[in-house]
């Protein structure tokens, strides 16, 4: 049995069950409609955050699957699929462009009745199936609108009117200055190293005719001695 510490109420803190603790915090937050109600104002970063919370108890289940009941998951659809406070979910998501947002609450849910952690009746199986599919199909209808091509296809340049379109402008690509690598001609190269490896010879020869005489030299003064 998994316990927390309950600080809800600074002055006084408690421990209780995770289990216990979540349903308070389900009720009093997240399946409270003034809350929700409050997210959907906020548009698309409400909806995404609403989308959190199906997300995080998710989260909750596959860790402690005993603090998470298959009433939380019943509450969870009644709220938010069904809309059971008339808050009107679907269009207020639909409106800030994020019923991805509201999909991918509903194939949370999926997922969780796959993995066998919660058993609704079938006919609520079938009614998140034909939810999504709905979704899924209004995103695509969404995204595919003439006002959304220009957002979703690549931008393209046209031929200017009487002209061929053969000739049209296309863009030109933006201009970066800074250093430039350039070719260098191997015969040229191949000439300077040349004279460089001359000189160097040349050099090389010199000290050791500086070395031979200083060697002689000395020679000749131990001799006198």
């Amino acid at each position: 049995k998994t316990l927390v510490t309950d600080l809800s109420d600074p002055r006084q803190g408690n421990t209780v069950s995770l289990e216990r603790f979540l349903g308070q915090e389900l009720r009093a937050r997240y399946l409270n409609p003034e809350w929700i109600d409050a997210m959907l104002d906020e548009g698309y970063a409400g909806a995404r955050f609403v989308k959190q919370v199906t997300d995080n108890l998710w989260g909750w289940q596959v860790t402690v699957p005993e603090a998470i009941d298959s009433a939380k998951w019943q509450e969870m659809y009644e709220v938010y699929v069904e809309d059971r406070y008339e808050l009107e979910i679907h269009d207020r998501m639909a409106a800030s462009n994020n019923l991805e947002a509201l999909l991918g609450m509903v194939q949370r849910m999926q997922a969780v009745i796959e993995k066998q952690y919660w058993n609704p009746e079938p006919t609520l199986r079938a009614e998140l199936e034909r939810v999504a599919s709905s979704l899924i199909s209004e995103i695509e209808a969404r995204d595919t609108a003439p006002g959304n091509e220009a957002a979703i296809s690549a931008p393209t340049t046209s031929a200017a009117p009487g002209e061929p379109q053969a000739q049209a402008q296309t863009q030109q690509p933006e201009i970066v200055e800074g250093r430039v690598l350039e070719t260098q001609n191997q015969s040229a190269q191949s000439s300077t190293i040349v004279p460089n490896t001359a000189l160097l010879l040349l050099v090389l020869l010199s000290l050791a005719l500086v070395a031979a005489g200083w060697a002689r030299q000395s020679q000749y003064r131990w001799a006198k001695r």
